[in-house]
């Protein structure tokens, strides 16, 4: 089991260089589960969240996205940065980034053999993680988040490549599901 790599400078590329599909191929013949957390922007400097305009951002309710519930303007000053409450407002995919990832992903588990767990896990937020396992020979992949579940939708060729991916693992077809909270 791999877990914790910790910074990585280049996460698109660890799995599998993106702008090459031919290289010398990393293998791991023996790895059985894999959980990599990373934090949601590339190395170039690309968030894979961008603002949603669609979104009015609402700064005075109570709920958990305001700034500080009970508080008003002056006393606000004296919250030690630590302490403050923030509010994300990139929330929206950037989809051709996360399938890039996916893709990268993918190709590497194919030089996988004895994969059964890969868990793909955005630092510091729940909005979205990927989960590909195999139980009792029943490879599937679950793509996770908070409030909409299927508000991050792979590419065919994502699906294409996992597809391939559980045939390669299991023999079977791959089971592909969405959901609101990681089990």
């Amino acid at each position: 089991m791999i877990s914790g790599i910790g910074d990585l400078k280049d996460r698109f590329s660890i799995f599998w260089p993106l702008n090459d599909d031919d290289p010398k191929p990393l293998f791991w013949p023996h790895l059985t589960s894999l959980t990599l957390e990373y934090i949601p922007i590339t190395p170039c400097g690309q968030w894979l969240f961008k603002q949603d305009d669609d979104v009015e951002p609402d700064y005075d309710s109570d709920s958990v996205g305001s700034y500080y519930d009970d508080m008003d303007d002056t006393d606000q000053d004296w919250v030690p940065p630590e302490d403050r409450k923030f509010r994300r407002f990139r929330t929206k995919f950037v989809h051709e980034l996360f399938n890039q990832y996916y893709l990268s992903a993918g190709k590497a588990a194919l030089r996988m053999p004895k994969l059964e767990s890969m868990l793909l896990d955005v630092s510091n937020r729940s909005e979205h993680r990927f989960w590909y396992q195999v139980e009792n020979g029943v490879a599937k992949v679950t793509w996770l988040g908070d409030d909409y579940p299927r508000g991050f939708e792979p590419s065919d060729e994502v699906l294409q490549l996992w597809k391939q991916v559980a045939l390669e693992h299991t023999g079977r077809d791959l089971v592909v599901q969405f959901g609101f909270e990681f089990c």
